[in-house]
């Protein structure tokens, strides 16, 4: 899924939570060597933050099932969802199951 789409093409709403993912990740109790690798936490997310989409993924379809979420925030978030698949499965190929026979 995320082998066929590039950086420009996460709507931003994904991105943004893949960030923030990333920010977290990168506070919580990491190694010293972590931190000697990985930098400042802004060098951090810029460079891993592709690496957090499935989290931010995972973690905005789940708040369409927030009770607590307006109907024009779960649609945003649908909306980004889709968008989100479309462009990732754009160009792929169709795999075959032939046998090997």
């Amino acid at each position: 899924m995320l082998l066929n789409i590039r950086s420009g093409e996460v709507p931003l709403l994904i991105r943004k939570t893949a960030e923030e993912v990333a920010g977290a990740f990168f506070e919580m109790n990491r190694t010293d060597k972590f931190r000697q690798y990985a930098g400042t936490q802004r060098r951090f997310v810029r460079q891993c933050w592709k690496d957090h989409l499935p989290v931010a993924i995972d973690l905005l379809a789940a708040l369409l099932d927030d009770k607590g979420r307006s109907e024009h925030e779960k649609n945003a978030i649908y909306d980004a969802l889709i968008e989100f698949r479309e462009r990732s499965q754009a160009g792929t190929p169709k795999l075959s199951v032939r046998s090997l026979q």
